[in-house]
């Protein structure tokens, strides 16, 4: 605090003696460092102030885009191109991989792993997710142009192109259901509150934990569970509380009374 309070003074003393001289002095010049550096909430009182009322009304610009807001896109143009002090250069982390890394051939402590560990522990799940209440992005998928939309498998696209040639309508990925501590996207939804899922594998005990609450949150949901052989031969995950469960290859033998049974068409 005392190294900080000298540095206040000797740049009071700088712009005196520049004001004098007449030369102006800028704000770089007169507050090179920010207010709030070295300061913890534990010893300063705006700090605290300032952590609770972010917690209350949140960040100025939280959902803004430079599409919508003024301000964002001014901010974003001035930084962009030759106006970014980074153009033209490689960031100050540039090659440091491999043998130049700082960690090469070093590990940390066990106490800092297992620390590190606990602080990650929940951050990303559920409802701290940042992907969480939203339709998932189709990074790795393909876009059929028959079907007009993308798909994330061969298994869906085929079932959405023989739901399309035999003219039942669907939405694919049309809305994300609030479960509490997750949320779920039906692949498919027909009329009726008809949801197909498909699922070749389950990568988690996560995605049946899903299915099953939102059956028991929105029973007024009718949920087909379009699935492989291996699981169905093994039913000891405890999938009975799907009203019908097929197995793919039969599916994409159902002519369209097939179909219109099932779904209730």
């Amino acid at each position: 605090m005392n190294q900080k309070k000298n540095e206040d003074k000797a740049y009071r003393r700088k712009r005196r003696q520049m004001s004098r001289h007449g030369n102006p002095i800028t704000y770089a010049e007169q507050y090179p460092y920010p207010w709030n550096k070295g300061l913890t909430m534990a010893d300063d009182e705006r700090l605290k102030e300032q952590s609770k009322r972010l917690k209350e009304t949140g960040t100025w610009n939280k959902g803004l885009k430079k599409q919508n807001d003024k301000r964002i896109k001014k901010i974003a143009l001035a930084s962009s191109g030759k106006k970014n002090h980074w153009f033209g250069t490689h960031g100050p982390n540039y090659g440091n991989t491999g043998k130049k890394s700082f960690m090469y051939g070093k590990r940390r402590p066990i106490n800092v792993r297992e620390k590190i560990s606990r602080s990650l522990v929940g951050r990303f799940t559920g409802r701290n997710s940042p992907n969480f209440g939203r339709v998932p992005s189709h990074g790795k998928s393909e876009y059929v142009k028959t079907l007009g939309h993308y798909v994330r498998s061969t298994w869906e696209r085929n079932i959405c192109l023989l739901l399309k040639n035999n003219k039942i309508t669907y939405r694919y990925e049309p809305e994300v259901f609030d479960l509490g501590c997750f949320s779920y996207c039906p692949d498919i939804i027909c009329k009726n509150k008809i949801v197909i899922e498909v699922k070749g594998y389950f990568r988690r005990n996560t995605d049946i934990e899903k299915l099953r609450l939102f059956k028991k949150q929105f029973p007024g949901y009718r949920l087909i569970l379009i699935t492989s052989k291996s699981i169905l031969k093994n039913n000891e995950r405890g999938l009975e509380f799907i009203d019908h469960l097929v197995k793919y290859d039969d599916f994409l033998g159902y002519t369209k009374n097939d179909l219109k049974k099932m779904l209730r068409w």
